[in-house]
């Protein structure tokens, strides 16, 4: 009867030309991603169909009886291939494993032995658009991390105080053998008695309680430039997380957030505004008083201007990051009408009805008419 079991070259994702390289980068790939340790979790069945398909196709001469016969070869029993299990897995694999996660290990122990740099922390502040076109400087109130000089950062009292840690040896790690179904696995943890720090302190720091740092409310001032963007970040060195033996302390990122403005917009170092006007303005190209961040401009208007039509003033907008160019102010007209007009007014308005021949709903209806 013929076997079900999925192809061993689908299983690694390639052809049946596939070199002996190639097929054991494929193989260190999905190990990676499906090996039981692996930090995403794993997939043990998963890791366990492609090892097989590995194990035969590494070796030459199964692989040449795989080619001519499939899962049915010589040598397998009931239509599974002649993988022998995960009793001698690490045998098998050994090599390649060591490659793959060895490298982890000594990074993990040096993580823990040597320095480590501090992690960095982020926040946020909200600034507004006058913020961004003038540039403002800041003053922020934030717990800081603080290297405790009282014990040089050993976190003990004396330095009589500190001793190796006589579980880890000094390393920060254990390791330790499990058996699984996979076979026989090294593994690598920090060590619970000292923390990973190599070291046992028998008499804390009064200062910083063993910690090697304190927490400190400090107010830090820092200038926001001229033209930032939302979203952009300013990063302020060495005010972040403590550091791991003796590693650099970690660093402050401020996150800029602009508010929003009820009739101002930006696009790029371009300012735009929507600015109500009369409908006698547009009609009569009257003088407009235009609110920017340096006062008001005034600005003649031309005639024929329509409703939503747009004016631009050449470099009256945002600075340009870190020059003194600017971009362009751009207005657009809002045309407003009165809610009210008197009966005077109405009169006078009668007189110019009646007077002028500007009748557009009227020209739009004679042409349309003849369309709909």
């Amino acid at each position: 009867m013929a076997s079900k079991k999925r192809d061993y070259y689908d299983i690694l994702g390639v052809s049946r030309n596939a070199t002996p390289d190639e097929i054991k980068k494929a193989f260190r790939a999905l190990a990676k991603k499906y090996h039981p340790d692996s930090p995403t979790g794993g997939n043990e069945a998963k890791f366990k169909e492609i090892s097989e398909a590995y194990q035969v196709l590494s070796d030459s001469n199964e692989r040449a009886k795989y080619d001519q016969f499939g899962h049915d070869m010589p040598g397998t029993t009931g239509g599974s291939s002649g993988f022998s299990g995960f009793g001698d897995f690490t045998s098998t694999f050994g090599d390649l494993f060591g490659d793959l996660f060895g490298s982890n290990n000594r990074r993990q122990q040096q993580h823990y032995n040597g320095k480590t740099p501090g992690d960095n922390i982020l926040t946020k502040v909200e600034i507004s658009y006058r913020d961004v076109f003038n540039g403002k400087k800041m003053t922020i109130s934030i717990n800081v991390d603080v290297a405790c000089k009282e014990c040089k950062e050993t976190g003990a009292r004396t330095p009589n105080d500190i001793s190796t840690c006589d579980k880890c040896k000094g390393k920060g790690i254990v390791e330790y053998v499990q058996q699984s179904p996979l076979g026989m696995f090294k593994h690598q943890s920090i060590c619970n008695q000292c923390q990973g720090l190599g070291k046992i302190i028998r008499q804390k720091c009064l200062k910083c309680k063993g910690h090697r740092y304190y927490i400190e409310n400090q107010k830090l001032e820092f200038n926001i430039p001229r033209s930032i963007f939302d979203g952009q970040q300013i990063r302020i060195k060495g005010k972040g997380k403590i550091g791991h033996n003796g590693g650099n302390q970690g660093d402050l990122f401020i996150a800029i957030n602009i508010k929003r403005h009820p009739f101002l917009d930006r696009q790029g170092s371009d300012m735009y505004i929507k600015l109500p006007v009369s409908y006698l303005d547009i009609i009569l190209g009257n003088i407009i008083m235009i609110p920017t961040f340096e006062g008001i401009l005034k600005h003649k208007l031309p005639l024929g201007l329509q409703y939503g039509d747009k004016i631009t003033l050449k470099n009256q907008g945002f600075y340009y990051p870190d020059s003194n160019k600017r971009g362009d102010l751009h207005i657009i007209l809002d045309v407003q009408l009165p809610n009210k007009v008197t009966k005077t007014e109405q009169e006078k308005l009668w007189n110019i009805n009646n007077e002028t021949k500007f009748d557009p709903n009227e020209d739009f209806v004679n042409s349309a008419i003849k369309r709909i």
